[in-house]
């Protein structure tokens, strides 16, 4: 009966105490542990809900981007009466050359369009472009591939003599204007080095819908007479892009 009161009284007198150096350093490292193992599990967790992505990682996220601006250059080809021809008066009305250009607008989801201006340099004039464009996009990983349509407006200018169809005769006035509507179709495809950016490569091919205005101001009686033309372009273009 002495020995157990003395047990119990040994026991009481052992919690009431405080804890040596070695045992509180063990508890708080056990507590210390605790926590991260529970701030890992919660970080495993958001990380798995709703294949959101970590900010550092690169990918993209459509939910988290509603703005980009790209541009970029690469080699286009035009022909301004490849498939038709009326009276246009070039007779020299294609060829190769580098191109730039620009775009910017809005990303809904995977949705995504705004305008863009394109300027191609050609062996016997230039071109212009301003188009509106829209894609859809499949973004898997870090990788966002794109197909789309786009339409506008073509200013063509800066004709040399060769573009036309007698090089012999006065090379017209500063007057001639060629312009006409075109339409196409967009491929790309894009590698996030970042979330906010990009690069990548695009293709497109689009049918040209020129006209030429008749020229009061000519000796020439072939430009006297509106013309027009029906033509093909295409371009390939290297591109960077910002996503914000």
């Amino acid at each position: 009966m002495h020995g157990a009161r003395a047990v119990n009284g040994a026991r009481r007198e052992a919690v009431g105490k405080p804890l040596h150096g070695g045992a509180a350093c063990r508890l708080a490292c056990s507590a210390v542990l605790l926590a991260a193992f529970a701030a890992n599990a919660r970080a495993d967790e958001h990380d798995d809900d709703g294949g959101r992505r970590d900010e550092d990682d690169g990918r993209v996220s459509s939910t988290k981007s509603y703005f980009y601006a790209n541009g970029g250059g690469g080699v286009s080809y035009v022909g301004l009466t490849t498939l038709n021809s009326s009276d246009l008066a070039l007779g020299n009305a294609g060829g190769a050359g580098p191109a730039v250009d620009l775009g910017l607008g809005l990303r809904l989801v995977i949705l995504t369009l705004g305008p863009r201006a394109r300027y191609t340099v050609l062996p016997n004039f230039d071109m212009w472009q301003l188009n509106g464009e829209v894609a859809l996009h499949i973004p898997v990983g870090r990788w966002d591939g794109f197909a789309g349509l786009h339409a506008g407006y073509s200013f063509v200018g800066n004709f040399s003599r060769s573009a036309f169809s007698d090089a012999s005769s006065p090379t017209p006035s500063e007057d001639l204007r060629v312009r006409g509507w075109n339409a196409g179709l967009d491929l790309g495809l894009d590698y996030y080095l970042t979330r906010s950016f990009s690069i990548g490569g695009a293709g497109m091919g689009e049918v040209l819908f020129v006209r030429r205005p008749a020229l009061a101001t000519t000796n020439d009686p072939q430009f006297g007479v509106a013309g027009g033309g029906v033509g093909l372009a295409a371009s390939l273009a290297l591109r960077a892009g910002l996503h914000l």
